[in-house]
């Protein structure tokens, strides 16, 4: 789960969350939501570092899918 930790204007999220999205489901793509979050803060991160606003409130909670598919369920 992706989570913030203030109000994100929408655009932002909106923009964050197709990036993200892609990264998990487009070419090239990973199946560790942490490190696609990871990837597209650090991307926003690059372009706009005078803006935290942008990128810094992005969190993710939980287990990535890789975690999840080598861990037994209990």
């Amino acid at each position: 789960m992706v989570a913030t930790l203030w109000p994100v204007a929408d655009r932002h999220a909106t923009a964050l969350a197709k990036t993200g999205y892609d990264s998990i489901t487009g070419p090239g793509r990973t199946a560790d939501c942490a490190a696609a979050l990871r990837s597209t803060t650090s991307a926003l991160r690059t372009r706009h570092p005078a803006r935290p606003h942008i990128w810094a409130p992005f969190i993710h909670l939980g287990s990535s899918a890789g975690e999840l598919a080598t861990k037994p369920v209990r």
